[in-house]
């Protein structure tokens, strides 16, 4: 059940945003808690992680090179498009081509580890958008509407180290000295085993279990049993 309610994540942030839309004031007065909020989130993303999948991930320049060139065509050419299609005031075009120009955030780093994606390539590409989106940002925004803004480049360092850097070091911290072997059986030393033959029907259910696909397991145990004979069991 707990895994069905975050695989619908999407969808609690659709109604969320509908409710914030209809009734803002007790969201503003959660405004204080954005930035722990935020950090807490990236905590829990670096206890997921580990050194080795950020090295995997500096192997691969051409790949963060790439997001990071989509991240800032594809987004405000969009936002800037639709605005236009939907002939918005200038005011709410405005405010969505400054959105499409904006780096990628927190939430496209829980969207990664929800999805089983590459969280650390995820996190990598934030903090790339982010550290370029200083210059890149107000040039996109007069490009498409002869506007500039400004940006200040210390206040936004500040904001990576404190909402990402930090919470995910920490949290790769807590992973690496207390977060257990991820590799390997885990089977004392000396203790021999024997290998076990199984059908296609267990190792189906087997990795089911791997994949954490709670809601799956319990449909195909129910399935599977129901169409057993009772001398199956004997």
């Amino acid at each position: 059940m707990v895994n069905l309610l975050t695989q619908l994540f999407p969808l609690w942030a659709i109604l969320v945003s509908f409710w914030a839309f209809a009734m803002p004031q007790p969201f503003v007065n959660c405004q204080p808690l954005i930035v722990p909020l935020l950090g807490l989130i990236m905590f829990g993303m670096g206890m997921t992680l580990r050194g080795k999948d950020f090295a995997q991930v500096i192997k691969r320049p051409q790949i963060i090179a790439l997001g990071t060139v989509l991240q800032f065509s594809v987004m405000p050419l969009a936002a800037w498009g639709i605005s236009k299609l939907l002939k918005l005031p200038d005011e709410l075009v405005v405010g969505m081509v400054l959105v499409g120009c904006c780096p990628g955030g927190t939430a496209s780093n829980v969207i990664a580890y929800l999805a089983k994606a590459d969280v650390a390539l995820s996190i990598a590409l934030t903090t790339v958008s982010t550290l370029l989106s200083v210059l890149v940002t107000p040039w996109l925004v007069w490009l498409l509407l002869n506007t500039w803004i400004d940006v200040d480049p210390l206040k936004m360092m500040w904001t990576i180290t404190k909402m990402i850097l930090i919470p995910v070091t920490a949290g790769m911290g807590v992973n690496h000295f207390w977060g257990g072997k991820r590799e390997g059986s885990g089977r004392p030393k000396g203790v021999k085993t024997k290998p076990v033959r199984l059908n296609e029907r267990e190792i189906e259910l087997i990795n089911l279990i791997r994949k954490e696909e709670t809601l799956e397991v319990v449909l195909y145990w129910a399935t599977a049993h129901a169409s057993d004979k009772p001398e199956d069991y004997k």
